[in-house]
């Protein structure tokens, strides 16, 4: 008898369907930090001061855009519900949000480059004791996360 392991979903930066210079970017929202996954196991940490403009425009409209829930089941979601967003959405090309504390932001290739280079490698101890990395992933894999629907507007 065997006993296989389930897949896992890793959370990275994944080109986007039609817009052949951008890429489909995870954003986490965390403890009131914002995580942008710009790398295999590669995060820029930023808090609401320093959070960068590009991805400040973006989620301000996901979350102004965002009035119904994802249409498929949280659980069962695979990477490429996640990743697809609504082809014929009007925040197809900006970005869209995933679960309550998860995004996907649609930033140009040239942009997240620029964000892999800024590098830094830095720890802080969080309220509850836990100690988040500047540079690595809090959660790793979409499964990991609470799958709490976005609340509607």
């Amino acid at each position: 008898m065997s006993s296989h392991a389930p897949m896992r979903t890793k959370l990275t930066p994944i080109q986007h369907a039609t817009l052949n210079d951008h890429h489909r970017v995870p954003v986490a929202h965390i403890l009131g930090k914002y995580e942008v996954y710009v790398g295999d196991n590669y995060i820029r940490l930023f808090d609401e001061d320093d959070l960068p403009e590009e991805i400040k425009l973006r989620l301000t409209m996901i979350r102004a855009g965002t009035i119904e829930e994802p249409d498929f089941d949280m659980k069962l979601a695979t990477i490429q519900q996640i990743y697809e967003g609504d082809p014929n959405g009007s925040l197809f090309e900006i970005g869209w949000q995933v679960a309550k504390n998860l995004y996907v932001v649609v930033l140009p290739t040239k942009y997240l480059t620029y964000l892999k280079g800024a590098e830094y490698k830095l720890a802080f101890r969080t309220a509850f004791g836990q100690h988040i990395a500047c540079d690595r992933p809090t959660i790793e894999y979409l499964e990991d996360f609470r799958w709490e629907r976005p609340l509607r507007r």
